[in-house]
């Protein structure tokens, strides 16, 4: 799945807003290591994953929040289910999901 990063962002700065930085993939992004620093890193804890982006709503943003991302925010549920979709496939399939920041 190929994303652009402006999307991955913005999909990951809501979520920092709405759930601790203490998930695998947040904590790794709001401290911009992972894979800004050694690319393509691997999401160490795929279910952890899935259960964060599965909990994403912009329905929780607040109207500030979405102004702010009027031209994005139309994109960001089908990115989320996307995202899902590639999550639970390598949960099912005991598989890997690596992150490179190109």
């Amino acid at each position: 799945m190929k994303i652009w990063n402006g999307y991955f962002d913005t999909l990951l700065d809501c979520l920092v807003q709405l759930e601790s930085a203490q998930s695998n993939i947040l904590s790794e992004y709001y401290a911009h290591e992972g894979w800004y620093k050694e690319s393509s890193w691997e999401a160490e804890n795929i279910g952890d994953a899935l259960q964060l982006f599965d909990s994403f709503d912009i329905r929780y943003l607040t109207k500030e929040e979405a102004k702010s991302l009027t031209n994005i925010l139309p994109v960001l549920p089908d990115l989320k289910n996307d995202i899902i979709i590639l999550l639970q496939k390598a949960v099912n399939g005991n598989g890997n999901v690596f992150i490179e920041y190109d």
